[in-house]
């Protein structure tokens, strides 16, 4: 490979840094009595995956796997301190003594200075997982399953960090330490004699963070100081934490005119009691002790099914279905009378407490399907669903959703399949509260008048068409057509409307037994229009954000020598075009064009000879090009600057995606006993 080493992204989930891997395939079957089999891919690469099966028939089933899967984030990122990986990341004494005497028209240059000789590094995680499955089945109609898995996360990532000074001056991008380790448990048992059907599941999630709190140095001072801010900053890493379900399901068929009625009940439990991190890491700063050392933090949770599905005609079908979810937060509230810490500067004195959120969905719907048209198979349902969400200390105390849905599909002739759907959903909520979560005390600096959009006035249109045709035994085209908007009209600030729209294409072509051919297109765009109050005195401002994205491609089969020599040819191009248009009445705006527009264009062609039953050949051959654009990477610099070069910004890494043109050429063997 070529050019895999310049971007993050021509082997994010990937790994092509080995030249040589494999491929297992082993099978062992005693006719009638058992069968073995293992499997393994990308062998020595980072994305390695095993998987051993035995199947002992009509006894029981094993299954062992591994996979391993790689995140990189960016290549070449810079950073200034050392411990990258640890809880702990650090700065030479001497940097911090320069810059906290350096005055501030000069603090940026300087910076700039000490970054030309600053580390670089390459943030990425890393994930692997095991798995066993069991599965008893001598017992029938009884069975039993048992799955227990465990998974590592090891590496870094990118983490903002800030130390809250004076003119917002101290935010600084970090590598964040993971170490994690997650263990899995589900335990099943089922019963299944016709009619009834019975399951039963435990499962148990454990998560271990073994670094749960990162800690910085601020490179603009080696002391604290109650005004100025710290020498340190400092943040919480995700809690260890636990989750216990206890399901059933079941279900009883059949009932009179077909019915079916199937229903499930789970109860769930989530527990996390994380140490405190301390109120502040500025010394110089006087505060009281935490009321508690940790949160305890509780939340219980149950979900109720039932579906009834039923055909008393041919021309006939009907079903209902009810929902109901309780998420019930049982953390104690935890006063602080004393305040909480600003941006490690101060100490507010004003006393506040936690406010536990808890809420509540209940969802019913019914749809009935009618067969209109028997030779054309034109058949039209129609449905209704209604839904309730109540919650606690959140803006709005209760909202109803109200859908209604219409779909017909039809064959009016061999060659040709349609579809077409429209739903319509109108919400309506109670008062909206905006200070109710700041009831535990607090400065209410949210906007009174915005609305965020899941608690908002809505209604909701979905369009949709899909089209399959076969002109000829040799040829299959299929389109569809997406269209959706939601429209906020009661919304003063906030999301105000929200558009979509998507396009796709295929097509497959058969020219003979020997040559195929297929290609498709996709077109996406998503409009949003966004409303707010500037507080620092610019007033209402406006922003319409879009979104484009074409991806188009196709691929060629070709059997050059029948059962002995194979070629396939593909190419895919995806292409990202991002803008975002502000408009302030009164105030000047600066538009961004460039958001996230990117384009990533894969050529692969492969070669495929069969030399023997046993032995099989391949050579092949991929291109990439990935390009990127966005208005972050205009001018980019580690120590951005502003007014006449005085430092006013952010320390940054460096972590967005670099362009990539990548050449893998590869060679496989085959054996097979």
């Amino acid at each position: 490979a070529e050019g895999e080493d310049q971007s993050s992204k021509a082997q994010e989930y990937g790994d092509l840094s080995q030249p040589v891997s494999g491929e297992i395939r082993l099978k062992y079957e005693n006719e009638g009595r058992y069968v073995v089999a293992l499997d393994a891919e990308d062998v020595a690469r980072d994305d390695q995956s095993y998987r051993f099966k035995a199947n002992l028939f009509g006894k029981g089933k094993m299954e062992l796997e591994y996979t391993g899967i790689p995140h990189r984030y960016v290549l070449g990122a810079r950073t200034l301190y050392s411990g990258v990986g640890t809880g702990n990341l650090t700065l030479p004494d001497s940097l911090q003594a320069t810059l906290e005497g350096t005055p501030p028209p000069n603090v940026a240059s300087q910076l700039s200075s000490f970054f030309a000789g600053a580390a670089s590094g390459d943030p990425e995680v890393q994930r692997d997982k095991g798995k066993l499955r069991m599965e008893l089945i001598a017992l029938d109609p009884f069975s039993f399953n048992m799955e227990l898995s465990k998974e590592y996360r090891g590496g870094t990532r990118p983490y903002a960090g800030s130390f809250g000074l004076a003119n917002n001056e101290g935010m600084v991008e970090l590598f964040e330490p993971v170490d994690y380790e997650t263990t899995a448990l589900r335990v099943t048992g089922e019963y299944a004699q016709k009619p009834f059907y019975l399951n039963g599941t435990y499962s148990l999630s454990l998560f271990r963070n073994h670094i749960d709190t990162l800690r910085w140095d601020n490179p603009l001072r080696q002391s604290d100081d109650p005004f100025f801010g710290s020498s340190t900053g400092q943040g919480s890493l995700p809690p260890d934490n636990q989750f216990h379900s206890l399901s059933f399901t079941g279900s009883l068929t059949d009932l009179p005119l077909a019915t079916r009625l199937s229903g499930s009940v789970s109860f769930g439990l989530m527990k996390q009691d994380d140490p405190f991190a301390p109120f502040t890491a500025n010394t110089a700063l006087s505060v009281p002790d935490l009321p508690r050392d940790a949160v305890d933090a509780e939340v219980r949770t149950s979900v109720y099914n039932l579906t009834l599905t039923s055909r008393p005609a041919d021309f006939l079908d009907l079903k209902g279905r009810f929902r109901h979810f309780e998420y019930d937060n049982e953390t104690d509230r935890i006063g602080f009378p004393n305040g909480y810490v600003v941006t490690d500067s101060y100490l507010t004195g004003t006393p506040v407490v936690n406010l536990p959120t808890s809420y509540k969905k209940t969802k019913a719907e019914t749809d009935v399907g009618f067969r209109i048209h028997e030779d054309t198979s034109t058949r039209l349902t129609l449905g209704y669903g209604y839904e309730t969400t109540s919650r606690e200390n959140r803006e709005v105390s209760r909202q109803a959703d109200q859908t209604l849905r219409a779909s017909i599909g039809a064959v009016p002739y061999d060659w040709l399949e349609t579809r077409v759907s429209y739903e319509r959903t109108d919400r309506d909520i109670d008062e909206y509260d905006y200070t109710a979560p700041f009831a535990g005390g607090g400065a209410t600096t949210q906007e009174p008048l915005l609305r965020k959009y899941n608690m908002a006035d809505m209604t909701r249109d979905r369009v949709r068409f899909l089209a399959t045709l076969y002109p000829t035994a040799k040829l299959a085209l299929s389109g569809s057509v997406i269209y959706g908007k939601d429209d906020f009209e009661d919304s003063p600030f906030g999301l105000l409307k929200d558009r979509h729209t998507i396009l796709s294409f295929d097509a497959d072509y058969a020219f003979s037994e020997r040559a195929s051919l297929n290609a498709f297109y996709t077109r996406e765009r998503y409009r949003s229009l966004m409303r707010d109050n500037d507080s620092s005195g610019a007033g209402v401002w406006s922003s319409l954000s879009e979104d484009i994205l074409n991806t188009f491609g196709g691929g060629l089969k070709l059997s050059l020598i029948p059962d002995k020599l194979d070629f396939d040819l593909t190419f895919s191009q995806t292409e990202s075009d991002g803008e975002i248009l502000f408009s302030a009445p009164g105030a000047s705006t600066s538009d961004f064009k460039t958001v996230d527009n990117s384009r990533m264009r894969a050529l692969e062609a492969k070669l495929g000879y069969r030399v023997s039953k046993l032995l099989s050949l391949g050579l092949g051959y991929r291109y990439e090009t990935f390009d990127y654009e966005d208005y972050n990477r205009e001018g980019f610099t580690y120590v951005p600057a502003n007014n006449g070069g005085v430092y006013r910004g952010a320390l940054l890494a460096g972590t967005l995606p670099e362009n990539y043109d990548a050449h893998l050429i590869y060679f496989r063997i085959e054996y097979r006993f």
